[in-house]
């Protein structure tokens, strides 16, 4: 008999993004810049929209160290 093939959700997904408070200081560059650069006029930006669990470490990290609270990290349902 062939085995049973169970089907669930995948692993989760999670959403970076910098509001509009950030006003440079990098802090999220540094703790992942394969994440986060800064953008033309110096400011935060978010480089892979989008992440998986193995990036979801830094990616809190960045969150916990902007001086701004201006990084945030959603869960995608």
């Amino acid at each position: 008999m062939p085995a049973e093939t169970v089907s669930g959700p995948g692993p989760a997904r999670y959403r970076l993004w910098i509001d509009e408070e950030c006003i440079g200081v990098a802090q999220c560059v540094l703790t992942d810049p394969d994440l986060f650069a800064l953008d033309n006029a110096g400011y935060g930006k978010v480089l892979v929209a989008e992440i998986g669990p193995e990036k979801l470490p830094a990616a809190r990290t960045a969150v916990g160290n902007c001086p701004l609270g201006a990084v945030h990290l959603d869960e995608v349902e």
